[in-house]
């Protein structure tokens, strides 16, 4: 086949050939839109040869990518494009922190980043917030809470984008959530990326009409420049999150992913993933056929559907082998990849020679922040299958799982009791106290940092919410 395709290429006028060639703005929309395979085809031997934007455009396309491979080539190209793109130095050093678990390198960037702002780069007050939103132990309430006002006071869309997205990851906060709410009524018609948190605001109080108008509002300026398939996308997903106690609103959500996933791989993924569990939301619809295109356009989420799919017989007949194949390619990327890929060796599907296989692979997710694979963690331990069980590690596991209020975990604790002694239960105290302490300090490693005030004098004030108030 492969000659035949070179039969065919030498075969080809040389007019047709050319369009062939790699082009960057090709190979920019198809970043955009989700088709990595296109993407690469078109940046990377641009990137080879010198281009400077190529460089940046695949360092983000391997970053978005997000394995353990391609975060290695993100780094390469952003070290290649960051003399001539500054602010890459930012997404450089999180991936350089992911790799190496320095936090100096998060360090390193936020003195570029603010030495850039004292220079007037546009963008770089942006940038410091959202680090400081990623990484909170980086900077004290007065500080971000100057640097929030500071960004509102520019009345700039993009600015004020920036601060909201800043409450939206951290509106576990009670007050920050009002605050977030509050700034979307208030700027939402500038700023369309408060539609997904103002259609699910309506959802958590079960407004349908506040919904409908919010979605009817994207619908009428789709697509322009700042109502586009990514937004469609994230209301989507707003009304489908678990997150949240109130049913999801399918019906709402396949609208708009319908739309979008003509625009975008990843809404296809999502619609043929909503369409696995629900086909009748959409007359004739064909949900494996959509994720099969999701996936040979690159998209991990479509690899997982699919794997789960034939692991459990959904649409389609039960093949093991397809099911491990996918899996495998979905666990690269997704910690719910490894997770379910570690639930296809648990039951069996391998045989009883790859069942450990499971425990590296749940551990592994579990502190990539899936909190269902705690659980499962602590089913394996507690198991007498294959491996001797571990009552104590069984424990620690299912500590942590219901720390994080997963569902299930104080049922298991209960079962679980009658197994153990109280040197069992030391142990396992002792081990997830240890896991738990690791993955926070992992997730935030200035923790112990901030919690000892650890900033210079130089610190600047002014409290978040005496500072935003006004605003």
């Amino acid at each position: 086949m492969r000659h035949l395709v070179t039969l065919l290429l030498l075969c080809t006028p040389l007019v047709t050939q050319a369009v062939l060639l790699p082009d960057l703005e090709r190979g920019i929309r198809a970043l955009e839109a989700g088709e990595v395979e296109r993407a690469e085809a078109n940046l990377r031997p641009l990137a080879k040869a010198g281009y400077v934007e190529a460089q940046h455009y695949l360092a983000r396309l391997y970053k978005q990518a997000n394995t353990p491979k391609s975060r290695l080539e993100a780094i390469r190209w952003y070290e290649a494009s960051v003399s001539a793109y500054p602010l890459d130095i930012e997404p450089l050093a999180r991936l350089r922190f992911l790799e190496t678990g320095d936090p100096q390198h998060l360090l390193n960037a936020e003195q570029a980043l603010v030495r850039l702002k004292k220079q007037g780069h546009p963008d770089a007050l942006r940038r410091i917030i959202r680090l400081y939103r990623d990484f909170p132990g980086l900077v004290d309430d007065a500080r971000i809470g100057r640097l929030l006002g500071e960004a509102l006071e520019t009345d700039d869309p993009d600015n004020i984008a920036t601060v909201i997205d800043w409450y939206r990851k951290n509106d576990g906060v009670r007050e920050n959530f009002i605050q977030l709410i509050q700034l979307c009524s208030r700027h939402y018609r500038r700023v369309d990326d408060c539609l997904p948190d103002l259609v699910l605001n309506a959802r958590m109080g079960q407004n349908d009409e506040r919904m409908d108008a919010l979605i009817d509002q994207a619908l009428s300026r789709y697509p322009s420049r700042d109502v586009d398939a990514d937004l469609l996308y994230a209301m989507a997903s707003a009304l489908l999150t678990n997150d949240v106690p109130q049913p999801p609103e399918q019906l709402r959500a396949a609208e708009l992913l319908e739309i979008a996933a003509k625009r975008r791989v990843k809404a296809l993924a999502r619609l043929g993933d909503l369409l696995v569990d629900r086909p009748d939301l959409i007359e004739d619809a064909d949900p494996i056929g959509m994720l099969e295109r999701a996936h040979e356009a690159g998209s991990a989420e479509a690899a997982l559907t699919l794997g789960r799919a034939y692991m459990n017989g959904t649409l389609v007949e039960i093949d093991p082998d397809r099911a491990e194949d996918y899996l495998k390619q979905a666990a690269e990327a997704l910690p719910a990849g490894k997770f379910s890929l570690a639930r296809y060796y648990m039951r069996g599907f391998a045989g009883d020679a790859q069942y450990t296989r499971a425990a590296p692979l749940l551990l592994d997710a579990a502190r990539a922040g899936y909190r269902r694979a705690d659980l499962d963690l602590a089913r394996f331990y507690s198991e007498n299958r294959v491996v001797k069980a571990n009552p104590a590690y069984a424990y620690a596991f299912a500590r942590i799982a219901e720390t994080n209020e997963v569902d299930g975990a104080e049922a298991f604790i209960a079962q679980l009791q009658p197994q153990l002694d109280d040197a069992m239960r030391a142990e396992g105290n002792a081990v997830a106290e240890k896991e738990y302490d690791a993955r926070v300090q992992r997730r935030e490693p200035f923790l112990k940092f901030a919690m000892t005030g650890g900033r210079d004098s130089g610190t600047e004030t002014g409290s978040a919410s005496a500072t935003t108030a006004s605003h």
